[in-house]
């Protein structure tokens, strides 16, 4: 009886002690510190490389966002510029280490996904958060990043599905994909290929060409074999253009179908092409905040009244880097320190609390990735990028406020009371072996 009370009373105690442990609120001092009346924000752009022909009209969007940050936050934004020269991931780290090498904090960048997936081994290991405005392959969601690396604009494994619909919505059934073997060539054809099978498509052949390939005979020459109805071009504006150019030249005659990277007047409006492409060449891109419908919550004009300030123009993926600098702004302030691990918390805060920007709502999941993209349906008509229609897809997954390795963490009372329960243990298994 005695040893029954004795028993009782322990487990009271530990039973006390962890209700204490799980209840205590621990109070710690807060430490503030003021900001920096000048706070650098890196800034990596296509000057060189196979996207150079939209890096201006990034670069001005960036601008653009400095130039509203510094009339909007009591700190002045002084951009840090780096090449991200889309072809080659020696300089891309190069100039994200010089970044970092001035102490800069948050990174926006870059354009092409190789470069994003290159830049981000730097970032990353130095707690930086890193912002794409343009990078879209699908292996972006998978990076053992601990939440560092966002996008303003959402995965190819979208643009994927919306691009098969409209493929299938122009009465093609029989297609062949070619594209570039890069992170965004292969990313996007690979979730277009399932989604269009799905959808009772055939895919009668997938080819691949290297990114600095300058002919493109024996691709033209499989088409030509396989006698498709369509043909799925997965490509940047320099590439295309030669592609088209040559099968033009061997008169291949298909509906021909595309995604954002060539979703631009450069391409369409080649005098080579123009009158090839002209109403036969379609396809999706993220959707500029013109694009929007009515309707949607935007700060497109903001946008173009800020161009106009620091004397930039508009460029394909222009409102998305202006975005991606004013997100970084603004979690810089709502951070109120100059730190990459604050200033990463800040942008999730910001995403579930519904930042607004040129091109709609960004929200973003345990991923870094946007729950919701706009997408323009597009043709090529007089050497216009011409937009047929805008759709909103919409992922399956919520809005965050922390990164996906965050969840399911432990607290501290859970860590301090599982001794405890080893210790309960011990007096039950010891007094069951006596009976």
């Amino acid at each position: 009886m005695r040893m029954k009370n004795m028993f009782l009373l322990w487990i009271m105690c530990v039973a006390f002690i962890a209700a204490g442990l799980s209840f205590q609120t621990i109070s710690y001092p807060q430490e503030t510190k003021a900001l920096p009346s000048v706070v650098k924000i890196g800034f990596l752009y296509p000057k060189t490389g196979d996207l150079a022909a939209i890096g201006q009209g990034l670069l001005d969007g960036a601008l653009a966002a400095a130039y509203r940050a510094n009339q909007t936050y009591d700190f002045d934004v002084q951009l840090v510029l780096g090449d991200s020269a889309s072809g080659s991931k020696d300089t891309a780290q190069a100039s994200a280490q010089s970044i970092l090498d001035e102490g800069v904090k948050v990174i926006v960048g870059a354009a092409a996904s190789a470069s994003t997936l290159a830049v981000q081994e730097k970032t990353v290991p130095a707690k930086v958060p890193l912002i794409s405005y343009a990078s879209t392959s699908p292996s972006i969601t998978d990076l053992d990043d601990n939440g560092y690396v966002f996008r303003v604009v959402a995965s190819d494994a979208f643009q994927g599905q919306a691009l098969a619909q409209l493929v299938l919505d122009k009465g093609v059934k029989k297609v062949v994909v070619v594209n570039r073997d890069d992170a965004y060539g292969n990313g996007i054809a690979d979730q277009f290929k399932k989604s269009f099978t799905e959808k009772g498509g055939t895919v009668l052949d997938h080819l691949t060409y290297a990114t600095d390939a300058n002919s493109f005979q024996t691709e033209i020459s499989t088409i030509k074999s396989k006698n498709p109805e369509g043909v799925v071009l997965i490509a940047f504006v320099s590439d295309g253009t030669q592609f088209f150019s040559e099968a033009k030249a061997e008169n291949i005659n298909v509906k021909w179908f595309g995604a954002d990277g060539i979703a631009d007047e450069a391409l369409t409006n080649s005098s080579a092409i123009k009158d090839y492409l002209n109403g036969n060449l379609f396809g999706t891109a993220p959707a500029a905040g013109s694009d929007a419908p009515s309707g949607t919550t935007t700060k497109y004009d903001q946008y173009e009244s800020d161009l106009q300030q620091v004397g930039g123009s508009k460029g394909i993926f222009g409102d998305y880097a202006y975005d991606a600098v004013l997100l970084a702004a603004a979690a810089i302030d709502k951070a109120g320190k100059y730190d990459g691990t604050a200033i990463r918390d800040a942008i999730y805060q910001l995403g579930k609390e519904g930042f607004v920007g040129a091109t709609g709502t960004k929200s973003f999941d345990c991923a870094g990735d946007p729950i919701s993209q706009l997408y323009k349906l597009w043709k090529a008509q007089d050497g216009a990028v011409v937009t047929e229609k805008v759709i909103n897809f919409e992922g399956t997954t919520s809005a965050a406020t922390g990164p996906c390795s965050a969840a399911g963490t432990p607290g501290f009372e859970l860590w301090m009371a599982l001794p405890l329960l080893g210790l309960l243990s011990i007096p039950i298994v010891v007094k069951k072996r006596r009976k």
